[in-house]
């Protein structure tokens, strides 16, 4: 009797078995579509861009640092990691694949950024800093005052180079990019100082490539490229220059009112936004010998050219910032800040603080 009753309850059990399958697979058929459309996610925590490297081991810090410090510690977009999920089913051969990725803003972008901002809002007429040219239009601008740009149509690239910042070396990778640049007897150019300055005829074709060509320029510290200019033309034989001068008569010589009213300053001293027109030409790229390395790398990103070339490292008997000193002890506090005042444009324009 009681075997006859295991038997009636193991046949009820394994009929509730069945009859759950049977529901289950059913309930699957029905809702096959909603499951294979379905969407996946992964949660990543989202985490501040690195800060350089640079930034970590300086004791002191720049407004440029703390600028990109307060940055980063704002609520920044979510990274999330590519995921791939792969649904196969059996109603046919294809895999449906999603991918979903979405990236934060590095401390390289962050400082591109904070570098174009700074331009944009002190050539903004809003701003109360005036300064010679600033509310000038392009088509005021003569074509003479246009020769530091040197423009690579088959990339689409505009470079405004300024002398004493590295213009050698871009102006080589330029020559690397262009290949259309040739000497009058058709042989290409082997020095990069022998490019020619590029001579925009018609001012339409002008606007065209400043609104759809990727525009740079690199900068430097006023002060020290002055005495790197100096260093260069004066101090070392020059067969260009051949007085010998000393730094403060070199100082007087730029702060004399007769020096610009005889003719025009020397591109190696002659103001960065009297070359690159920052007001009127809006760049995409603003470079800095200071963080030469990494914002050539970045640039190279931006062009897409990481690949195919590669900026020679920054150089190790670059004038040193801190040479700006002892260059200065024998000048008058009185003559420095006339000095600033001639380059106060530049300081301010590219975000080097008041010496």
């Amino acid at each position: 009797m009681w075997n006859i009753l295991k038997l009636k309850m193991l046949r009820q059990l394994q009929f509730f078995l069945l009859l759950g399958t049977l529901f289950i697979i059913f309930f699957i058929i029905v809702h096959w579509d909603d499951m294979k459309d379905g969407t996946f996610y992964l949660h990543v925590a989202s985490s501040s861009p690195a800060l350089p490297t640079s930034m970590k081991s300086s004791g002191r810090w720049t407004s440029e640092d703390s600028f990109l410090w307060k940055e980063s510690s704002r609520s920044v977009k979510p990274k999330l990691t590519i995921i791939k999920t792969h649904l196969k089913y059996d109603q046919g051969p294809n895999n449906l694949t999603y991918t979903f990725t979405q990236s934060s803003p590095t401390h390289l972008e962050l400082r591109q950024a904070h570098r174009r901002r700074i331009i944009r809002e002190l050539c903004s007429a809003n701003s109360s800093f005036n300064f010679p040219g600033k509310f000038k239009t392009f088509d005021q601008i003569p074509s003479k005052a246009l020769g530091h740009l040197i423009v690579d149509d088959r990339h689409g690239v505009i470079y405004c180079f300024v002398p004493k910042v590295a213009c050698t070396n871009c102006k080589g990778i330029m020559i690397v990019l262009s290949q259309n640049l040739k000497a009058p007897d058709e042989a290409p150019y082997l020095d990069p100082l022998d490019i020619p300055s590029t001579v925009w005829t018609l001012r339409q074709l002008m606007h065209h490539k400043l609104k759809n060509y990727t525009k740079f320029l690199f900068i430097r510290d006023p002060f020290v490229r002055l005495i790197s200019a100096f260093r260069n033309k004066f101090a070392l034989p020059n067969e260009d220059f051949y007085i010998q001068l000393s730094f403060t008569h070199f100082i007087k010589y730029l702060l004399d009112p007769q020096t610009e009213k005889e003719k025009h300053f020397n591109e190696h001293w002659q103001q960065i936004y009297r070359l690159c027109h920052p007001c009127q030409i809006e760049y995409d790229f603003v470079g800095k010998l200071e963080t030469l390395d990494e914002d050539t790398e970045h640039l190279l990103k931006i062009l897409g050219m990481e690949n195919q070339i590669c900026f020679p490292p920054g150089y190790r008997n670059r004038t040193a910032a801190n040479w700006e000193r002892d260059w200065f002890a024998n000048i008058s506090v009185a003559d420095r800040r006339k000095l600033y005042n001639l380059y106060e444009a530049d300081f301010r324009l590219f975000g080097y603080g008041k010496p």
